[in-house]
């Protein structure tokens, strides 16, 4: 696998997700200043790398992000923040980039949550509440309506900061690609 992004559009999507992932880890909260600049930042970018063609490549990315997470918002499973990173991190590199990064994340959050689930001892937990969740889904009826703790805004539920998580997967695609190129 090549890279298909120049070093400065990487550079601005590490920074954008470190800073998210130092603001997700301090404060629980990623600022819409941050979310925001990066969304430009990816329009401006993919203007002048590729003029009105460029912007409609950060809109289609951004509009990537932004829907690969809103399920997970609607049924309270990511917090706002964390869709409006995925969306800015869509506007930087782009739809197929975006998918990838998602993707490695999702692998990444995944094992991140059993290793946690299983230090915390909380792995039985964690099964009903999938199977909660799961039964609840397939009900057609929101999960939270069930019990408040699958609401990741709930002071209760089990959390990681999902800034994180989208930082890791940022930086698996960057060491794939790395390696895809030979170095």
């Amino acid at each position: 696998m090549a890279l298909p992004i120049s070093i400065t559009t990487l550079t601005l999507l590490m920074v954008v997700v470190i800073v998210a992932s130092v603001f997700d880890v301090r404060y629980r909260k990623i600022p819409n200043w941050l979310v925001s600049a990066g969304a430009l930042a990816g329009f401006v970018s993919g203007f002048v790398a590729g003029g009105w063609h460029g912007v409609l490549g950060a809109l289609l990315g951004f509009f990537t992000g932004f829907f690969l997470y809103l399920p997970l918002y609607v049924v309270r499973a990511r917090g706002a923040g964390d869709v409006k990173l995925l969306a800015a991190m869509g506007a930087i590199v782009g739809v197929g980039t975006c998918f990838q990064i998602a993707l490695y994340s999702a692998i990444l959050g995944g094992l991140f949550a059993l290793a946690l689930v299983i230090r915390k001892k909380r792995l039985s937990k964690t099964l009903f509440n999938v199977s909660a969740i799961t039964h609840e889904l397939l009900r057609r009826r929101m999960p939270f309506h069930a019990d408040q703790q699958l609401d990741v805004r709930h002071p209760d539920s089990f959390r990681m900061p999902h800034a994180v998580v989208l930082a890791s997967g940022t930086l698996a695609f960057l060491a794939l690609g790395l390696k895809g190129l030979g170095l």
